[in-house]
């Protein structure tokens, strides 16, 4: 799975056309090329414990994925990362879920890993830092309102 994930990292930072010449995540070349990330398995059983251990400080970017997600409703994994979130958000920990059967796409563009669910966990003020430099762009343009609110919005009402 390793493997998968890094051949998504090329995929998700290649410049797309569809979106103004941006790849669809921004920053993941320097975290990448900084060796600023982990990449681990993990069960439903251990993710929170995982989480807790997540480093933000040391490495920017800590993914997890769940081999065993299609034991899993997209709603259960979804709470999951909810309640994640309800509990690491203080400590400045933001969890992203990436659910394979709830395609994502970007004019057009699919963003979501297809292999197996993923959670993301990264910086809250970082990836809010990040995604107010987006502001200053045209990236954001090419987003729909809803999918504004589904990503961005949330987080930036909890980074005060």
């Amino acid at each position: 799975m390793i493997d998968k994930i890094s051949e998504w990292f090329e995929y998700i930072q290649t410049p797309r056309s569809e979106l103004g010449g941006m790849p669809i995540c921004p920053f993941a070349k320097a975290a990448i090329a900084n060796n600023q990330y982990t990449i681990a398995q993990c069960t439903v059983d251990s993710i929170n414990q995982q989480v807790q251990q997540c480093d933000i400080s040391d490495n920017l970017v800590h993914i997890m994925y769940l081999p065993t997600y299609e034991q899993y409703t997209p709603q259960q994994l979804y709470q999951i990362t909810y309640d994640l979130n309800q509990q690491y958000l203080q400590q400045n920990k933001v969890v992203l879920g990436n659910e394979p059967r709830v395609t994502f796409k970007l004019q057009g563009v699919r963003t979501t890993f297809p292999h197996c669910f993923l959670w993301i966990v990264q910086s809250l003020s970082d990836l809010t830092q990040k995604s107010n430099m987006l502001n200053n762009t045209k990236y954001y343009s090419y987003w729909t309102k809803e999918q504004i609110d589904e990503v961005v919005t949330w987080r930036t009402h909890q980074s005060g």
